[in-house]
């Protein structure tokens, strides 16, 4: 929310809202919506937030709860502890987003965000089964009889929300989500890893980065 005293407002607008009662608290709000920024106040600069939770490097504490559900790597929902590798996974979850404009894997299926990543990667790691926190588990997603679905797997979404891209690019984006979005974290690519990796850098390279 700007404030109204806020510099930004003549450049923004007055964000439209409408009051409502938050009878949880038992006072009175205002549900305000999202600010819309002009595209000349975009610059080359992204800084990535955190997602959900935060700590430094050398704190050995490990902090319970999960990051917002689309960043959230599967261990992570499986009585896993926290690594770099999920950092990984969710920075890769962030470069999806921006390059598809959609989450990669979806979360309204049966069985939520894991179900989503069934469905574009196959089955999870069998040893992981009955390890699932959150309730609503699927044995199915444990199966190794079964696969991805080809019409929604990982591929066929690049095909259809990057049509734009040429099939080259297509094959270097493919081959660089494959390398990190794997379900074993000791598998996927480390940042210095994902920074030297042929496939980035020739991507990079086609973006003048």
């Amino acid at each position: 929310m700007v404030s109204a005293e806020a510099p930004s407002i003549n450049y923004l607008g007055d964000p439209s809202n409408r009051p409502f009662h938050l009878s949880i608290f038992g006072k009175k709000g205002e549900l305000v919506s999202p600010v819309k920024v002009p595209d000349d106040f975009r610059t080359d600069e992204f800084y990535l937030c955190d997602f959900g939770l935060a700590q430094k490097i050398d704190d050995s504490t490990t902090q319970r709860g999960f990051p917002p559900v689309h960043y959230c790597s599967p261990e992570r929902l499986h009585k896993q502890e926290l690594s770099f590798a999920c950092d990984m996974w969710s920075y890769m979850a962030v470069f999806s987003m921006l390059y598809l404009t959609l989450p990669p894997f979806v979360s309204f299926l049966n069985g939520g965000i894991i179900s989503g990543m069934f469905q574009c990667l196959g089955p999870l790691p069998e040893k992981w089964k009955g390890l699932y926190t959150p309730p609503g588990g699927l044995d199915s997603w444990y199966d190794q009889s079964l696969s991805s679905d080809p019409e929604h797997d990982l591929m066929s979404k690049i095909a259809y929300l990057r049509a734009d891209s040429d099939p080259a690019e297509r094959e270097l984006v493919i081959s660089i989500m494959m390398k990190v979005f794997r379900y074993e974290p000791e598998t996927r690519l480390t940042a210095r890893e994902l920074l030297n990796d042929p496939d980035w850098r020739a991507l990079m390279d086609r973006y003048g980065c």
